[in-house]
Order: structure tokens, then sequence, then C-alpha cells
């Protein structure tokens, strides 16, 4: 056989092997060398390809620093240059069986190069059936994501059940997965919409719906996007992306109505803040001949009480007496049979075109007289306007007010755009009441766009995504066809410049503002901190599509028009006052976002971003001047901050965290309720600071690490944390029924709690028991059993309990197992290379952090030693420790208001090195003591 046959008859194995020996020195240019003729010499290229991966490690992963990846973009390399090496040039009889070894190959390994390999071996052109047989196996396996991803690439889409494929990736939240699995399916994009809202219905039952997956394992935060409130926002984006039909999705539309009726109810009870004609004229849009919302509607009013009113809705909509809430029905046998046409009451509405006194002393007042208010809705009067507009170096304030629609899928259209000029505000009527109406309305499109293209003139308006957004609903040419925006300056952006200039002033005296309403917000606050007063936001969701409008609508829209000259105005003559560079309004801000990179091992180490504690603090001055221990602080998260809270209360602080389910405002009534400090961030910082006192509401960084944070919030308030203040509240989900509303937990996530120094060890549910970390990685661990109800128990009061102790309650409770004679045990731990008990039990060594927690101590006599119960009615897990675990641990911690069992070990020390930087520590003090002082 001559050399050059020998060459054509190379052996895949012996090439990988040599490919890989290359690899592993990093020899890569041999690599590529031997690889370009090793292709060349295989007889059979494309089988000997799937040869050489088949043997290669790291083909799963497929990273593009792993040998297999490697040498396929090798052989990707060869093909280029050797395009006659491809399917075509197989035998017809080898290609469907090497279609099918790389169709196993692919499904068996699920490389991330699966796309080429589809292309080079021609995949798409196998059996259908067959591929869906595949599909189907990579199901059974509980590889979702797999079949998802094959389904995709070989258009198998049509064939699927949504809820096969679908579900358990929407269980793992892959929602970004599944809306590519649908795209371009509308009858999947319908069934799926249709699926998510039957998961906001009161009969859904996500215990049922996860037994049909034993497989999965769902974390609490996978838990919390299955909550109907949230599965609700997602039904109507998708309903809104997929232009799917509302009639189809009746639970999320009823949950959204509803949810706005509970929010028209704060706003007109509780706020105080709608008329009652614009509050009816929602009431009866939005619950229409929907008999659930229409008594939900009158035991609201109940509940607020209004049961005058609830009985007139009540007879209105002819509500059975058995849905009337009690003395309901009372009120409604006063009535006259025949109730007449519910009228609103004048003496609450604004007829007038002054502001009632007590508005006009506290609200920003229009400047211009009513005479130079002009409503056009003819094609003569929007000419009249672009002349006087349309003016080089004019500067235009820009608004537009539509109709509120609760429960809506997409952005109303406009129905009216304000356009105000020193002098004058035109109200320009953008609805069509008539034929004759489509030159005008194609006229005013023009206009608005000869406005917003030319760049001599200025135009001002807060928030302009949305007006731009309401515009193309309005003129849907808007769409195909968008506005070209020139010397366009939202003030948004510069509200948020001069907040943070505001926040990174030197901390000094400050003005509280208070008022009766609710807190300012958006262009209120923005004109409330430059002119001193807010704007009148009564007719804010009036219903704007009434024509004739009231002289209350009219001036409403136009002083929200010409307050963003006066604003300008003002922050143009004097922008440091405010914080801002003189040349604000020429360029926006620039937005930086700083991202960490992954740097490779080795490398030199790039410039850190300052600490955030070196920036100027944007927090009022701590309101104890000396320093305080962990416990004397108490404070309250925000949702968003949950890990946050975990850290100060891992350092003793008192806290307070919201579950993901509840409103932001609920931290202000615990804030005053219980003294504490909200700590919050993003947009309710707003709102909830101006419901408690002074430097009582602080603002954190999102961006920042939950550790940062943490450091940040204890030097703040001057916190002096010492090593005995480190693991003296409990805080490991509450394990016993604490009366706390929320919702059931079946699952905890181990990772959550590692960087607290908390395992898990033997927590068991109805879903079997969960994994247990290796005794050697245990800190001051946790046994907990999972009830129905969870929180986090907070307390600081614990009993100590010596290894004797705990033995004998284990004993006597039957969890124990029972042992062989006293001398089998050293023997049988001699031969499994175990030390004995009295070695395994020995302290740590002189350099390990000693626990010595600043709790209170509870006396033995605390406990019921019949029943094992503290006074708080917790009782003692004992279910829940480890039989092992008493040959490694000598004292164990019981905490007396939940029961749960802790001990000492590693992680201890890790936690104290995590918070050195404000661990107070004693001249002379060693961080590190001998357990045997």
């Amino acid at each position: 056989m001559s050399a050059g046959s020998e060459a054509r008859d190379a052996d895949p194995v012996q090439l990988r092997d040599a490919l890989l020996a290359l690899w592993a020195r990093k020899e890569f240019e041999e690599l590529h060398a031997v690889a370009q003729r090793g292709f060349s010499a295989l007889g059979d290229p494309l089988e000997g390809l799937l040869e050489v991966l088949d043997g290669c490690p790291g083909v799963q992963k497929g990273k593009s620093s792993s040998p297999g990846y490697c040498i396929f973009a090798e052989f990707l390399h060869w093909q280029r240059l050797h395009p006659q090496a491809g399917l075509q040039g197989v035998p017809a009889a080898r290609v469907r069986p090497l279609q099918l070894r790389a169709l196993g190959f692919i499904v068996e390994n699920q490389p991330s190069f699966a796309d080429a390999l589809l292309n080079i071996f021609q995949l798409a052109s196998l059996d259908r059936d067959l591929l869906l047989e595949q599909r189907g196996q990579l199901l059974a396996r509980g590889s979702y994501r797999e079949a998802a991803l094959l389904s995709m690439k070989l258009k198998l889409q049509a064939d699927q059940d949504v809820e096969e494929v679908c579900v358990p990736l929407i269980l793992l939240d892959k929602q970004s997965l599944v809306e590519s699995l649908v795209r371009g399916h509308p009858s999947l994009q319908e069934r799926l919409v249709r699926l998510l809202d039957s998961w906001c219905g009161p009969d859904f039952s996500l215990a049922h719906l996860l037994s049909r997956y034993p497989k999965l394992q769902l974390s609490q935060h996978h838990r919390d996007r299955l909550h109907p409130k949230v599965l609700s926002k997602q039904v109507f984006r998708l309903m809104e992306r997929f232009a799917v039909d509302p009639a189809l999705c009746p639970n999320a539309v009823f949950k959204r109505r509803l949810d706005s009726l509970r929010f028209l109810m704060y706003k007109r009870f509780v706020e105080k803040s709608m008329t009652e004609e614009n509050w009816t004229d929602h009431v009866q849009a939005m619950v229409g001949e929907h008999g659930e919302l229409q008594c939900q509607l009158i035991a609201l009013l109940a509940k607020y009480g209004a049961p005058a009113g609830a009985a007139q809705w009540a007879l209105r909509y002819r509500v059975p007496r058995d849905r009337l809430p009690f003395g309901v029905w009372s009120e409604v046998q006063r009535l006259p049979e025949h109730l007449p046409v519910q009228q609103a009451d004048t003496a609450d509405t604004l007829d007038t075109w002054e502001l009632p006194l007590h508005r006009k002393d506290n609200c920003y007042q229009l400047p211009v007289p009513k005479e130079s208010i002009h409503f056009l809705d003819t094609v003569e009067g929007l000419r009249w306007c672009q002349e006087t507009v349309l003016k080089s170096g004019a500067v235009v304030g820009f608004d537009m007010e539509w109709r509120a629609r609760f429960g809506s899928v997409s952005k109303p259209p406009a129905a009216l755009i304000q356009l105000a000029v020193p002098g004058f505000v035109f109200l320009l009527d953008p609805c069509e009441s008539g034929h004759e109406d489509h030159l005008r309305l194609a006229e005013l499109a023009g206009f608005i766009r000869s406005l917003f293209a030319d760049p001599s003139i200025t135009k001002l308006g807060y928030g302009m995504s949305g007006d731009l957004r309401s515009l193309s609903a309005t003129w849907p040419e808007f769409c195909q066809d968008p506005l070209q925006e020139a010397s366009v300056l939202d003030l948004l952006s510069t509200h948020q410049q001069l907040q943070r200039a505001k926040r990174s002033l030197p901390a000094g005296p400050r003005n509280v503002e208070a008022s009766n309403g609710p807190a300012e917000k958006g262009l209120s606050l923005l004109v409330q901190q430059v002119l001193g007063k807010p704007l009148d936001k009564t007719e804010q969701l009036s219903n704007w599509e009434r024509r004739p409008l009231r002289p209350s609508q009219l001036y409403y829209a136009a002083a929200d028009a010409y307050c963003l000259l006066d604003v300008y105005s003002a922050l143009t003559r004097d922008p440091a006052r405010f914080g801002l560079p003189a040349d604000f309004h020429r360029a926006p801000p620039e937005k930086k976002k700083w991202r960490e990179r992954r740097r490779p091992p080795g490398s030199p180490e790039e410039p850190r971003r300052p600490a955030p504690a070196e920036a100027p603090s944007p927090w009022p001055p701590a309101a104890a001047p000396g320093p305080r221990p962990p416990q004397q602080l108490r404070v309250v998260c925000d949702n968003m901050l949950q890990g946050l809270g975990r850290y100060l209360r891992c350092v003793g602080v008192d806290v307070h965290m919201l579950d993901s389910s509840d409103d932001h405002r609920l931290a202000a009534e615990i804030a005053r309720t219980e003294g504490r400090v909200i700590l919050t961030s993003g947009l309710p910082f707003q709102t909830l600071k101006s419901q408690v006192g002074e430097g009582r509401c602080l603002v954190v960084d999102c961006s920042e690490k939950a550790r940062d944070q943490a450091v940040r919030v204890l030097k703040h308030f001057n916190v002096q944390v010492t090593q005995a203040a480190i693991f003296s509240r409990c805080k490991v989900a509450v394990c016993v029924p604490l009366s706390l509303p929320s919702p059931l937990v079946d699952t905890i996530s181990l990772g959550s709690f590692e960087v607290f120094g908390l395992a898990l060890l033997c927590a068991r549910n109805s879903q079997g028991p969960y994994p247990t970390p290796p005794p050697s990685g245990i800190s001051l661990s946790a046994s907990i059993a999972v009830s129905p109800s969870h929180g986090v128990c907070n307390g600081d009061r614990y009993m100590r309990m010596s290894r004797e102790e705990m033995e004998r309650l284990l004993r006597e409770r039957g969890l124990l197992p029972e042992q062989g004679s006293g001398s089998e045990e050293p023997e049988q731990r001699a031969k499994e290379g175990c030390p004995p008990a009295a070695a395994a039990a020995a302290p740590p060594s002189s350099d390990a952090p000693r626990y010595a927690s600043q709790c209170q101590w509870a006396p033995p006599a605390d406990m019921d030693p019949r029943t094992l119960t503290f006074a708080s009615g917790a009782a003692l897990q004992l279910h829940a420790v480890p039989p092992g675990v008493l040959r490694k641990v000598e004292l164990f911690y019981v905490c007396t208001s939940c029961g749960k069992v802790f001990w000492e070990g590693s992680h201890f020390g890790r936690v104290l090195s995590q918070l050195q930087e404000v661990l107070h520590i004693e001249e002379g003090e060693s961080l590190y003591q001998d357990l045997t002082d």
C-alpha cells in the first residue's frame, strides 16, 4: 500500500488523540496544522468528524476554551477550503445512517455548535416523525431547554403541545426561551397566552401543577414569578406583543380591572384626589356588565364607609341580596325602586375657571388669562396656531392628555394636545367627530411632524416617550415613518439630573415639605422643587374624550403645558442653584453603566471603580452621633433589598423584610408603627420618604452588592459591630406558624444562605428530603422543618444545650438510631478510617474564630420538659437534627422563638472576614480565640 493510500485511511481515533495531546500542551499552531492534514487524510471526513468529537472532553459544555469546540472550529475552517467534502459527496446508502448518528450525537451531548452540525448533516431533511421522537426523548429525560432548542432549530413548533414543552420552561423562569419558541406561530402564541391566563384564575393550584413535574426543584424566586400579580403582567405584555384578543384572557383582565378598581377607591376615599364625577365615570366604564366586578365595587364601598353609595350602586346593578355586605340591604330598602341616573356632586367639581381658594394657595397658578387659552378644533384655528408656534428660536411646551383605560392592553390614543408659548396656550383636538375632520387631522399630523423636525425650535416635555407612543396610537403612520426629533429637551432627564445633584449636596439643615395629600411625583414634584408649588392634579384622571371639556379640564391642561416654560426659564436663569451645569439644556446627561468584566487568571488587575462609600452620601446625617450596638438599629427593608436585610440581620440588626408580594407602602406603615427606618431603592423612595419623618427613609443603590450596601448602612448609622453580634439573631426562613400572611413555601434554596454562614442540613417536606451538605462545610448551621407559613424569625433569645442533653432528647423521642454494643462502634469507625468520637468532637485549632453571641440567653426552665415547647408556642425542632452531627458538635443553640437548632462551624470565620471593614475589635482583643480559653 502506498503512502498516499495510508494517508487517506487515517484513523479518526489516532487523529483525535494527537489533537488532544497538542491541546494539552497548548501547541495551537501545531494543532492547526495537524488538524488540517488529518481531516484531509480521512476516508470519510463527516463520519470521521463524529468519531473525533464523540470522545472529546468538553463537548457538552461547548465552551470556546474546550478542546471539542476548538477541534470543531478547525473542521469548519478545513471544510471552507474543501467545499466538496459535504453530505452531497456521501453515497446515498450511507446518508441516512450518518444523519441518524449525527442526530443522536446532538441529542445526547447538546453541543453549542449544534446549529452548524444541523447544517452540515442536513438533519432538517430527516423524517419528521423521527425528529419528533428524538424531541420526545429529551422531554422524557427532563431536558426541557434542549428539547425547545431542538424544536426551534429543526422547525418542529407546529407539531408540539404547548403545555408539554412550555410549562416546565415557564416554571424554570425561561420565559424568553418560551417566547422565542412560539415566535412566528400565531396559534401557539394564542395557546400560550391562554395557558398563562388560566394560571391567573381562582382555581389554579401551583402544588397540583408541580406534582406533574416531580423532577423540577423550584427556588423561592421561581415561585414568586408564578404569583398571580406577576402572571397577569406577563399576560398583558404578551397580549400586546402577539396581538391576542383580550376576550380570550378573562382571568387576567378581571384581575387588572379589580386592581384598578381598588386604585380608584384609594384615590377617591384615601387620597381624596379625584372628583365624584371623574370617579363615577371611570367606575362605570370599568365595571360595565361584569357581575363579579359589580359585587366587588359594592363590597369596597362598604369597606370604605360609604354604605349609602354602595346601596345606590347595588340598586342600579340589581345585585342579589345574598351578595351584599352587611348593612347594605337596609340602605337599599330606603331607596326608591327606580333610582335616577346618578349625577355628579356639583360641589365637588370645578365648573369655574379659577381654582378654589385652598388649591390656589397651595398649587401652581397659570400665569396667563383665560382669554389666552385657545381650544382649536377647526382647520382655520390649526393654521393660526402653526403661524404662531413655528417661528425660529421659539421655545414650546409640549404635553398630551388621554383617557386612562384601566385594564387596556395598548396605549390609548391622544385626546388632547397642548402647545404652550410665552403668553399663549393652544389646546389641539385630535379626536375625530365626523368625516369632515379627516382633512384637519391629516394637517394636524403634518404640523406635529414639522414641529418636532425643526432644529430651530426648542421643544420641552416631561416623559416624552409616553407621549410619542400615544401619538403613534393616534396616527399609525408614525409607526412606519417615525418622527424626526431635533432640539427636544425631555425635562424628565433634567429632573433626574437635578435629583442626583440634590443628593450629592453637603449634608445640612433641610426643609421638610409636608402636605395633607399624597406625596408629589413626576412633573408636579419638579414644579414644586423649582417653582415652589406643585401642580393641581385633580383633573388628571378625568375623561379627556368628552366634549365639551369642562373649564377645570381646560385649566389643568393649559397649566400642565405652560409650567414647562416656567420651569425651563427658572433652570436656565440659575442652573447652579439646582446643581445643574450651564449647558444642561444642550445635551442630556450621559448614562454610565458600570459592568464587571471577568478577568482571566494572571492578567493585570484593572483600576477598580471607586467604592460607593467614598462618594458624597445621598443620605441625611444619622440621628445618633455616637456609636451604637446593632441591636439598637431597627429597619424595614423593601422587598427589593432582601439580600441587604439578611446581611444586616446577620450582624444583629433588627430587620423587618417585606415579602415579594407586599406593597411598598406597607413599609411606611411598619416604620411609623414600630419606629423603624425604611431602606428602599428606586421610585418608591419618593413616595415613602414623605410618609415618615426626616431621615427615616433612605435610598440604597441597587447596583451595589448586598455586602457593600450593608457596610454603607452600618457606617451611616455608626453601628459598632462586634464579634459577639454575629449570628445573634435567628435569620433562616421560619419553620413554625407565626401567623404571618405569606404564600406557601415548599422549597428553600441552600445557596442563598451560604454567604451568611448558614446551611440547611436536613429539611424535609412533602416533596422529600433536601440535599445534605457535607458536615465539614457546616457553619452556624440550622436544622429546620418546612411548614405552610414562611417569613423570618428575627429572634435574639437562645437556649444553650449540651451534646449529652441533645442526644438524650433524641433517644427519648426515638430519633436516634439504635446502635450495637459499645465495642462495635469504635471498631467499625476504625474500619471506615474515621476518628473515635472523642477525636471527632475535639475543639478546633486556635486559629478558628470563636462564636460567642451577644444575644439573650434563656434558662433551661423556659422549655417545657414534657412537650419540648417554649413560651412562644414553638416546639424544639429535634426531628431535623442529623444524628451524625452529635459526634462533631459539643454545644447547640436553640432559638426560643421558632425552635430551630444551630451549631457552630467553619463558616463563622468567613463571615467575620467579609465584615472586617465594620467589625469593631477592642484594643488587645484577638479576632480569633481558642475554644479552650
